[in-house]
């Protein structure tokens, strides 16, 4: 699987059915919430309940880490790094994991020095 990010906090995240889940997030108040939308990057960047989608992931990624998620801040720089869903961007994808490592992801610091390498080539 692709990116799963660590700290998904959902209780429901480990149950099968993840259609249901897309369901219920999808028409909930939540659907704002940025953990929701990490959740349903997750769900997409994976095909979980959904047709894998890494534009529709990048998307969802984006909204939440806007908001200062840092999993979905982290997950969006490894889009930007790996050209999933987006145009493969060294650049953009250090200011996500550099946003993220200032939250204290530790994926995020060591991921950050080797991308701003590529980003200053």
């Amino acid at each position: 699987m692709l990116i799963l990010a660590s700290c998904v906090t959902s209780p429901d995240f480990g149950n099968k059915d993840y259609s249901a889940i897309m369901k219920d997030t999808l028409r909930s108040e939540s659907r704002a919430i940025a953990q929701a939308q990490t959740n349903l990057g997750i769900m997409y960047a994976n095909g979980y309940g959904v047709k894998q989608d890494y534009t529709e992931a990048a998307k969802w990624y984006r909204e939440a880490a806007e908001q200062g998620n840092t999993a979905a801040q982290f997950n969006l720089g490894v889009m930007y790094y790996k050209g999933l869903g987006v145009s493969q961007d060294y650049v953009k994808s250090a200011k996500w994991f550099s946003l993220a490592a200032d939250s204290g992801d530790v994926k995020a610091r060591a991921t950050w020095g080797s991308c701003m390498k590529k980003a200053r080539a």
